[in-house]
């Protein structure tokens, strides 16, 4: 059994003698926080540039306009869940979430979100996957077991800056097959769009920033990959700072 661990390089009891990240992480830097975005789809896919994300195959696709979300599961229920997101000035919301036992389905609470960038438990276990459906769309999604949303989707909050450090994307692909990632950005969900960048890769690829990429207030970000053949599996993992943009 294991009693104690090895201290973290770098890490202290002294909030000041800490280093920058370890005091962003731990919440003692004012305006700043850390943001990891994570992606993961079974069938990634081929026809075109997709977002990796539960909705495998199927184009994430963002709100017109800020709408509640109804909220359901496949099967029943006893847990709470935070619903983090912007509403429609891209101010950032939550909502706290609540199935009750034998709950499969929960009525639209009265919080709107514009955008929804992410849904994580609070309580409990999810025995069936969890839909937050605008007019019938899903915005969010967390699979059977999994407890949070596995989607490489983020929109920026009004007031910061996130700065991206590390992009890094996994794929099953054997010797005869690749996979193509992209970052595709639109700015204010009505452009400019902009893809950022185009790269193959056979197994894996990372990007870690040495000065960190930055991306302004209100910009859709979308992590995307097209695979050469259909059906491989794919996963990702984004980490990067937000920066109030009065943050001294």
């Amino acid at each position: 059994m294991i009693t104690s661990f090895p201290a973290l390089a770098g890490a202290t009891t002294s909030s000041s003698a800490a280093p920058w990240y370890m005091q962003v992480a731990r919440g003692l830097v004012p305006g700043c926080s850390v943001v990891n975005v994570y992606g993961y789809t079974a069938a990634a896919p081929s026809a075109s540039f997709g977002a990796i994300w539960e909705g495998g195959t199927t184009a994430y696709t963002y709100p017109t306009s800020a709408g509640t979300p109804t909220y359901a599961s496949t099967s029943s229920e006893t847990l709470t869940m935070l619903v983090s997101g912007l509403d429609s000035t891209y101010a950032s919301v939550t909502d706290t979430i609540t199935f009750s036992a034998g709950t499969t389905g929960t009525a639209a609470t009265s919080q709107s979100f514009y955008r929804i960038n992410s849904m994580r438990l609070l309580t409990g276990v999810n025995a069936g996957t969890i839909t937050a459906k605008i007019a019938g769309t899903t915005y969010g999604q967390i699979n059977s077991g999994l407890g949070q949303t596995q989607m490489s989707v983020y929109t920026v909050p009004l007031g910061y800056t996130f700065y991206l450090t590390r992009a890094q994307v996994y794929s099953n692909n054997n010797g005869s097959q690749y996979t193509t990632y992209r970052v595709l950005t639109n700015v204010y969900g009505t452009g400019p769009q902009v893809a950022l960048l185009n790269s193959p890769f056979a197994a894996a690829y990372t990007s870690i920033r040495v000065a960190p990429r930055g991306y302004a207030q209100k910009t859709d970000i979308q992590w995307q990959v097209q695979n050469s053949t259909s059906g491989n599996t794919v996963g990702a993992q984004i980490e990067g700072i937000l920066i109030s943009n009065t943050a001294v």
